[in-house]
């Protein structure tokens, strides 16, 4: 008989689907070859572990351990915190910059306001005409132009009391 046929029957064996004919068969087989008295061994300690229950393992069990080298791994809370500055050097670079830029826009805007011309609020285009002009009040300066949308004529006032500024805008035609 040839191996192969033989390795289905050793299989068979095992699993105890032979008649008692083959069953026989089998037995013979082996008298005659001890080394396939040895793959059948094997092959049975395979099968006994195929058919033993498999025990999976807690969840909650496998997380505490995830935890436990997730703690061991990380270093300590006072040496991240010694390592981590505040404020970084790119923060005190973005400082610096918005500081510049915020400057700079007060600058534009200080500048326009003192030659005249700067835009009334939700104005566009051309900027508006702007007169200063003088008030009978003491310490104050007043600022008059043409709000385009309405057609009014907008009088600002600025008037210095003990140090503080005020600004008051009155409406006229």
């Amino acid at each position: 008989m040839n191996t192969k046929a033989m390795d289905k029957l050793l299989s068979g064996a095992l699993d105890g689907e032979l008649t008692p004919g083959q069953r026989a068969q089998v037995e013979q087989w082996l008298a005659n070859h001890p080394d396939a008295v040895a793959q059948q061994e094997q092959w049975a300690r395979v099968g006994d572990l195929l058919r033993e229950p498999l025990n999976p393992p807690d969840p909650e069990m496998e997380w505490q351990a995830i935890r436990r080298t997730i703690r061991s791994q990380a270093p300590a809370a006072d040496a991240v915190a010694a390592e981590t500055p505040v404020f970084s050097w790119r923060m005190a670079w973005a400082a610096a910059m918005l500081g510049l830029v915020s400057l700079g826009l007060y600058l534009i805007a200080g500048f326009q306001l003192h030659q005249g011309t700067l835009m009334a609020h939700g104005q566009s285009g051309a900027p508006a005409e702007v007169e200063w002009a003088e008030s009978g009040v003491p310490g104050a300066t007043m600022m008059i132009f043409a709000d385009q949308e309405t057609g009014m004529t907008v009088i600002w006032m600025d008037v210095e009391q003990n140090g503080n500024n005020d600004t008051k805008e009155l409406e006229g035609s």
